[in-house]
């Protein structure tokens, strides 16, 4: 007889079949098609703790490839594709993502960033990059800096991009992380 049981893990989804004497554990994340990984043992309980345990060095093994920069660890291309697949953008939102994407190293302005969404005014660029920001960190399972990215800004747009070259007119420049790049481009 099957039995099954679910149970919740950090941003992993677990589910625990048994069948017969025998237990299996498989791991499941959002964004992430099919199994993340999968445990046997004699029992439901022994299954899941030896997952949980791969779960958390899968996480670590993770952690230690980010790219530091500042106060932030910056996801690899595989984790951003993961969070971008669970992500619901609006298309103002997608369009801006998109134009960042495309403008590479050179970056863009809040201004540039608001003109290739639609938006008249800058004034919700960060607003957006934050809530995108943290949208990313949600689905990663990733703590944010306790400060601001810089005075006014939400510390979670440090996860879209970083501050670049200002421009002549000192024009503030965001360059998207090239890691984030190759997914939404």
């Amino acid at each position: 007889m099957n039995q099954h049981e679910d149970v919740q893990y950090g941003r992993y989804f677990i589910r625990t079949a048994t069948i017969g004497d025998h237990a299996r554990a498989t791991a499941f994340a959002d964004g992430v098609e099919g199994p993340i990984a999968q445990a046997e043992a004699d029992t439901p309980e022994d299954a899941i703790e030896t997952l949980c345990d791969m779960l958390d060095r899968r996480d670590g093994d993770r952690e230690a490839a980010r790219r530091k920069i500042g106060k932030f660890t910056v996801p690899t291309s595989k984790e951003y594709g993961e969070a971008w697949a669970t992500l619901d953008l609006a298309p103002k939102l997608h369009a801006m993502a998109l134009a960042h994407a495309a403008a590479g190293d050179e970056g863009m302005t809040a201004v540039e960033l608001a003109a290739a969404a639609g938006y008249p005014t800058p004034a919700g660029v960060n607003l957006q990059y934050g809530m995108l920001g943290r949208e990313i960190a949600d689905a990663l399972d990733m703590d944010l800096p306790e400060t601001l990215a810089y005075k006014g800004a939400d510390a979670a747009i440090g996860l879209v991009g970083w501050k670049g070259t200002e421009r002549e007119d000192g024009a503030f420049v965001w360059v998207m992380h090239p890691e984030l790049r190759k997914v939404v481009a």
